[in-house]
């Protein structure tokens, strides 16, 4: 669940995506990513599709950062 309020310059948002059907997911994620454009985003993910669109991707295996990339 993500919780957005006007004077947050941070979203943190937790995969509460991974259960809907592609066409839903999609809907949310354009929503989302204009919520974004002036906030830095923390996007956990089990999807690729979910984080297509960043600037870097961490990839973290027991607390600790494994890959990084764009």
């Amino acid at each position: 669940m993500d919780l957005v309020d006007n004077y947050s310059r941070l979203l943190i948002r937790y995969p509460a995506t991974s259960a809907l059907d592609t066409n839903t997911e999609r809907a949310i994620q354009r929503c989302l990513e204009e919520l974004c454009t002036t906030r830095t985003s923390v996007v956990v993910a089990h999807r690729l599709s979910t984080v297509v669109n960043v600037d870097c991707i961490l990839v973290l295996d027991k607390g600790r950062i494994i890959e990084r990339g764009r």
